[in-house]
């Protein structure tokens, strides 16, 4: 059932393979059989899943970890704050100064930036050069993501546990080095229950500055006497500027 959603279909049944270890050459036994009828033990069997188009161009493009964060967390606060239209874009490119700064997943009302690193070989030893070497190409993302107005910035990675803690106590380190100022900076370690912890955490801290700006609005319009305007987004306003010409 998950397979069919995210748009995962299995080959044909006469395409899937069966895996066997021969210590002499014996013929083919039918796959619907479970067991072999010489050691007795069971068959193992694998199937091979293909991926629809759309889903292997984003996966081998390796932006389908910003693509499932931004629609969790877009679903996630379309529930919680429905009034408020909150901009959420995966895979962004922000024009600062004449260069591109690219933003996995980008919250611009919230100043919020999200950064997905993933490693393939995310098990390997963390050594003292490895890990400079990541802590080098990660601060200078995030120095980036401060230039262009974002103060919280995620970093979302595959690596263990004990991996991403000392990721994050370096790059804390080598931002206050360079008298860089940050508000917040988190990194996720490769675990999706982490991953989804962060994001309703997320959420609800959005979720709640939203609700203090409405309770804010409420409280002026009370005292003014006047009906509730509902705040625009600056996409917004331009596309009524445009209809206005």
């Amino acid at each position: 059932m998950v397979a069919q959603r995210l748009g995962i279909q299995p080959l044909p049944q006469a395409q899937q393979t069966v895996f066997e270890t021969r210590t002499t050459s014996q013929e083919y036994f039918e796959c619907s059989k479970n067991e072999c009828p010489k050691c007795g033990h069971r068959w193992t069997t694998a199937t091979l899943f293909t991926l629809e188009s759309s889903l292997a161009k984003l996966k081998s493009e390796n932006a389908d970890l910003p693509v499932f964060a931004s629609a969790y967390l877009r679903n996630k606060l379309a529930y919680d704050v429905p009034a408020w239209d909150i901009e959420i874009y995966p895979n962004a490119v922000v024009n600062l100064e004449g260069q591109k700064v690219e933003i996995d997943v980008y919250l611009p009302q919230f100043g919020i930036g999200l950064e997905c690193k993933v490693f393939e070989d995310a098990l390997a030893p963390l050594t003292k050069n490895r890990l400079g070497s990541i802590v080098g190409d990660v601060a200078q993302k995030v120095e980036r993501f401060l230039a262009a107005g974002i103060e919280s910035v995620v970093v979302v990675t595959n690596l263990p546990a004990e991996s991403a803690r000392r990721l994050k106590a370096e790059l804390e380190k080598s931002i206050q080095q360079k008298g860089v100022k940050i508000k917040d900076l988190e990194v996720v370690q490769g675990d999706v229950n982490a991953l989804i912890q962060m994001l309703d955490r997320l959420s609800g801290n959005i979720a709640k500055k939203v609700s203090e700006k409405l309770s804010k609005m409420v409280e002026k319009v009370a005292l003014r006497g006047e009906p509730p305007k509902r705040e625009e987004s600056a996409k917004t306003q331009q596309k009524g500027a445009t209809a206005a010409q």
